[in-house]
């Protein structure tokens, strides 16, 4: 199907049928209503076309793409699947929480679902307001003393990934980062503020041998 034919296909189930909505956007929706952005009718016929949807067999792809997940979101016992990077839910036991100095701001971290990573997800917290929010202007985290990337900056994932900035929700934002890691932000009219992301036991339980000194 060409654009030109997709940009003909009816954005309803029929002539006066109700707009297009999928069982996976009205589940995250209820699950994260915070942030998660539903694909708009256009985004969602789109995606549909892609799939072989036509004019008038819409309905029954849509039908068989909310069929495909309500079956994943039947193989987890409350319904939510794993999401890498989510927003943390304030009751998250991994939360924590780096209080910036002369600053209603902190640095707030969580797993994230990156455990396997090795890594921590980060983002900017107002702790007055008790909800995340964008990197203020003029703030940027570097990295301290990286091996591989001294003084390189962490970037949104975001950013990472070309999402324009009127797409995104307030607060939206997030880095992540590996364990470990030392960081500084630096922040205009202020004093660097460095920190350190800590580092999980090993999940395996391993012990490792660690060296002593050497005394010939």
């Amino acid at each position: 199907m060409s654009s030109a034919d997709l940009a003909e296909v009816s954005f309803h189930h029929g002539p006066q049928g109700p707009p297009l909505r999928s069982k996976l956007d009205e589940h995250m929706s209820r699950l994260d209503p915070g942030h998660h952005r539903p694909m708009t009718e256009k985004e969602l016929k789109m995606l549909l076309c892609t799939m072989g949807a036509t004019e008038h067999s819409l309905p029954q792809y849509l039908e068989k793409y909310d069929k495909w997940w309500e079956n994943v979101f039947s193989q987890f016992p409350d319904g939510r699947p794993p999401v890498l990077g989510e927003k943390p839910h304030p009751d998250d036991p991994t939360i924590q929480h780096f209080n910036i100095p002369d600053s209603d701001l902190a640095i707030r971290i969580w797993s994230g679902g990156m455990e396997r990573h090795r890594q921590y997800c980060l983002d900017f917290f107002d702790t007055c307001r008790r909800c995340a929010v964008d990197t203020p202007d003029g703030y940027e985290i570097l990295f301290l003393s990286d091996v591989y990337m001294p003084g390189e900056k962490l970037v949104t994932w975001e950013t990472a990934m070309d999402v324009a900035p009127e797409d995104l929700l307030p607060g939206a934002e997030k880095y992540s980062v590996t364990e470990g890691s030392e960081l500084v932000l630096k922040r205009p009219g202020r004093d660097d503020f460095l920190f350190q992301i800590p580092v999980r036991p090993n999940p395996q339980g391993y012990v490792f041998a660690q060296p002593v000194p050497f005394h010939p």
